[in-house]
């Protein structure tokens, strides 16, 4: 049994949207792999990803990896996720182009992957929030 993952959209302006994963881990600290859904593919294709922001829960995970992948298996954080869930503190991250050493706001164009790695807590309560713009 993997652990659980939700997610929900909020309209913050009329082209800025936040895409909230919410995840409770399983016995093992693990939680699948998880793609954005139709309604939150839809709502980014076209925007840029400028921030990636973490908040532990009411269970605190472990400091954790987390990676944001493109349909090709990228990560836009470009391995800068590493240690982004921390147990107390909320932390954020803006994407990194590996290939260019730079910053960078991709835009999107499908859907993208949640991938949690090395949260072994069980139970642990986070989330993790997309934050897309466009024009």
């Amino acid at each position: 049994m993997a652990g659980t993952v939700t997610q929900t959209h909020e309209r913050v302006t009329k082209n800025y949207y936040i895409i909230t994963f919410s995840c409770t881990s399983h016995t093992d600290g693990t939680i699948p792999d998880t793609d954005t859904d139709t309604e939150n593919t839809e709502i980014i294709k076209g925007k840029q990803l400028i921030a990636v922001i973490t908040r532990p829960g009411t269970v605190a995970p472990e400091a954790a990896d987390v990676l944001i992948k493109t349909e090709g298996a990228r990560d836009l954080l470009g391995g800068k996720g590493v240690n982004l869930i921390h147990a107390t503190a909320e932390q954020s991250c803006t994407p990194y182009n590996t290939f260019t050493s730079s910053w960078e706001f991709p835009i999107l164009y499908g859907p993208l992957t949640l991938d949690v790695n090395n949260q072994s807590n069980n139970g642990a309560t986070y989330t993790v929030e997309l934050h897309v713009k466009g024009d």
